[in-house]
């Protein structure tokens, strides 16, 4: 089985016979299972809890110390299809490092259109994909009560997860003086951008995984040198290079604070609409506002 393929490569049957062999706690398998699924180890809570990435870093390593001896791989029965049965592993585990971790959790509404698909992905039971049709058409009630500006600017910065409706043509046309074409050359023009910007941002999460993992062997080597009482200058040496890989990672963090939400920047959407940049914020700020206080959606995360 080539690990150098992705994950959407492999047929389900290469995936059950590797997911066999990680049953045995075969070592190599082992290896192999995280080579190609480490990005949706890492994904997940991103896209369904709306993990920031230090977060979902943490959860990565807490999720491999759990799932590397393979003994979990043994209630993989063939019932369901691998990736329902994954998803709704790295589900639990999720709950677990929650409960380890912190008393509460904060979902944020930006990346919840995301979640349909993911559902349809994982083929959910009929109440999961009404459930979340329920929470998809709150989201576009609270947006179609916004002001029509508010609702215009919102709907435009996060083009890449919401679709433009027969109203916001018409606003667009009627307020804002824009033709089909121009609409229509603003939005293709702005997913190919937003496009670019994913691939990009993909090849740093990737390299994030891989420090993770690199972390993660590091700290491992340096418990056993602890444990053997090892010399002091090894333990030096590990522990700079520890250092140098967590300040590789948090630069990477800290350029990219928030590059898992794909926005369309405010300067683009002013020029489009011919308005200041800070108005085009302010409108944004005023729209983001009323979803987060909105009755409606809080009854659903509070749940």
């Amino acid at each position: 089985m080539d690990s150098t393929k992705t994950n959407s490569d492999f047929l389900e049957e290469e995936i059950v016979q590797l997911v066999n062999e990680c049953k045995k706690q075969d070592p190599y398998a082992l290896e192999k299972f995280f080579k190609i699924f480490s990005s949706d180890i890492y994904n997940f809570p991103i896209k369904i809890f709306q993990f920031d990435e230090e977060k979902a870093g943490d959860f990565f390593l807490f999720a491999f110390e759990r799932l590397r001896d393979g003994k979990r791989f043994k209630t993989f029965k063939g019932e369901s299809t691998f990736r329902t049965w994954f998803y709704s592993v790295l589900k639990n585990l999720v709950i677990d490092f929650l409960r380890t971790n912190e008393k509460s959790k904060t979902i944020q509404i930006q990346n919840y259109s995301n979640f349909n698909e993911i559902e349809k992905s994982l083929k959910a039971p009929t109440y999961d994909v009404l459930e979340t049709q329920y929470v998809k058409d709150v989201f576009y009630n609270v947006l179609d009560h916004l002001e029509f500006d508010s609702r215009i600017v919102f709907k435009l910065t996060l083009i890449f997860y919401l679709n433009l409706d027969e109203l916001d043509i018409k606003i667009l046309k009627e307020n804002y003086h824009k033709t089909n074409y121009e609409i229509f050359e603003f939005i293709s023009q702005s997913k190919e951008y937003l496009i670019e910007k994913n691939q990009k941002l993909n090849q740093k999460q990737e390299k994030l995984n891989r420090l993770h993992l690199k972390l993660f062997s590091l700290q491992e080597k340096e418990k056993k040198i602890l444990q053997n009482h090892n010399n002091n200058e090894e333990l030096k040496k590990l522990h700079d290079n520890i250092s140098k890989k967590k300040e590789i990672r948090n630069s990477i963090l800290t350029k990219n604070n928030s590059f898992f939400l794909l926005r369309v920047p405010f300067y683009k959407i002013a020029k489009f609409l011919n308005l200041t940049t800070p108005t085009i914020s302010n409108l944004y700020k005023k729209a983001e506002i009323m979803i987060l206080n909105s009755e409606e959606l809080k009854k659903i995360f509070t749940k």
